[in-house]
């Protein structure tokens, strides 16, 4: 009798674990590398893990980058660049914001781009009263929610989500 009653201790146990999610042992931050974020929307994009840290030291002004470790293991990217108004990064079929996996135009902002691994999304902005584009890219190194409809649909809310605050971050205020 006291064996099955373990086991149905840990059966409830796990049944806990895997309705709450992924254990982590560290807070999911309100700001990366000094930008804000949306905790629901980057919350569903890091792994369980016992700690994190983030790097910022590739920026610089106009071009934020921002590293997020989780256990020391690379897993989200991210980069905004202000670029002229004229250009589209997405019209360069070997650059950087069209080499995700199974891509599609989720409709997020002037053009982007949504894949299994990755997403990017180009937005209207002013620099100095010049109007300019900001275009964000976020590369996800870790595959967390596994289900590839999930991280895709998750990975959409934050590049969404994201988009006005790095823009600022930047230097580029939308109008």
């Amino acid at each position: 009798m006291a064996a099955g009653a373990a086991t149905a201790g840990t059966l409830a146990a796990v049944a806990v674990a895997v309705c709450t999610g992924p254990e982590r042992g560290y807070a999911v931050p309100t700001r990366i590398c000094g930008t804000p974020v949306a905790p629901g929307t980057l919350g569903p994009l890091l792994p369980p893990g016992g700690s994190y840290r983030e790097s910022d030291r590739a920026s610089r002004p106009g071009g934020p980058r921002c590293r997020l470790y989780v256990d020391d293991e690379l897993a989200v990217y991210l980069s905004g660049d202000v670029v002229p108004a004229g250009l589209n990064p997405f019209d360069n079929p070997r650059g950087l914001v069209n080499r995700f996996e199974n891509p599609g135009k989720p409709g997020i902002g002037i053009d982007s781009r949504l894949g299994d691994d990755g997403a990017a999304a180009l937005i209207a902005c002013e620099r100095q009263g010049v109007p300019m584009r900001f275009v964000l890219h976020v590369d996800l190194s870790y595959e967390v929610p596994p289900d590839t409809g999930e991280r895709r649909r998750r990975l959409g809310e934050f590049l969404a989500s994201a988009l006005v605050e790095w823009s600022t971050a930047a230097g580029c205020a939308r109008g």
